[in-house]
């Protein structure tokens, strides 16, 4: 687990470096983090599907009596 974190934490160094290579002046700096940003910044909101259980009951239909004679 530690080795796994290690290679995070190298891989995001590689990437700042990358990015140092690109962005030469504070303002595209600034720029580049507003666009790019951090990669563990943003989750997603997930909701809980609820399942109905059971089912619904259904309407009988009685058949009518018809008239005839």
């Amino acid at each position: 687990m530690i080795a796994r974190r290690h290679r995070e934490m190298e891989a995001e160094a590689e990437m700042a470096r990358q990015i140092a290579r690109v962005c030469t002046t504070p303002q595209l700096k600034k720029e580049n983090e507003t666009l790019v940003g951090w990669r563990r910044q943003w989750k997603p909101k997930l909701d809980t599907v609820y399942e109905n259980k059971g089912r619904r009951p259904r309407k009988i239909l009685r058949k009518r009596k018809s008239n005839v004679v």
